[in-house]
């Protein structure tokens, strides 16, 4: 071990700068979602920027599904379906919706959705969507929280 350091000492004047490198890239938020998730919300930075950003929306606009325009009565919302589900669960008091949870935002605010409600098609796409999309976060449900289901939050 003494060796080491002593070896260390010989490059000093380059190895502080690698250090410091390393220090400066190194993320500040370490703590897993599931060790925050108790709190029943968001772990993650919040997305609200970003999908202003997307939408184009203006500073006091709200970040939900109601933001989006209207499609004709009964037809399919022209937004892809990472965009509705990023507001579908943006838009929910805590910022994390489960399966179940966004399938009946999608229903609640869209015709389309509430027409095809018992259909499957639809529903394996937002599971297709939330499972390889790296935007979509899994977080367990808490042990002390009742109910079916983990959470999906956003990681923008």
């Amino acid at each position: 071990m003494g060796h080491s350091s002593s070896s260390h000492h010989s490059s000093s004047s380059s190895s502080p700068i690698s250090i410091s490198h390393r220090h400066a890239n190194t993320p500040i938020f370490s703590v897993s979602p599931t060790a925050l998730s108790e709190a029943g919300r968001s772990v993650f930075p919040d997305a609200g920027p970003y999908l202003r950003q997307q939408l184009g929306l203006g500073p006091l606009d709200p970040v939900t599904l109601a933001s989006l325009p209207d499609p004709p009565y009964g037809e399919k919302p022209t937004q892809p379906y990472p965009m509705l589900i990023k507001l579908a669960i943006y838009g929910s008091p805590n910022k994390q919706l489960t399966l179940q949870e966004i399938y009946a935002e999608l229903e609640k605010r869209f015709q389309w959705f509430r027409d095809r409600k018992h259909e499957k098609a639809w529903k394996n796409s937002i599971r297709h969507n939330l499972s390889l999309n790296k935007v979509f976060r899994h977080v367990p449900r808490p042990i002390t929280e009742p109910g079916k289901g983990s959470y999906w939050q956003l990681d923008v």
